[in-house]
């Protein structure tokens, strides 16, 4: 029930508003919230001094997290 150009616009401000919400500082404390929700919703432990995140990541099993 919504022409294209408004629906992109709503986007795009919706986008600016959210960018506009967030410090550098609260961004970053954000998303290590997540990384860490998203560790303890596989419930295994990450070591990075043992390996990189993205190889982590890799080995974990096939879970619907969103």
């Amino acid at each position: 029930g919504i022409n294209h150009k408004e629906a992109v616009e709503n986007i795009i401000l919706s986008d600016l508003f959210a960018r506009a919400s967030f410090t550098p500082e609260s961004y970053d404390s954000g998303i290590s919230m997540m990384l860490h929700d998203y560790l303890s919703f596989l419930g295994s432990k990450y070591d990075a001094k043992k390996q990189y995140f993205i190889d982590y990541l890799c080995e974990t099993k096939d879970q619907k997290f969103f």
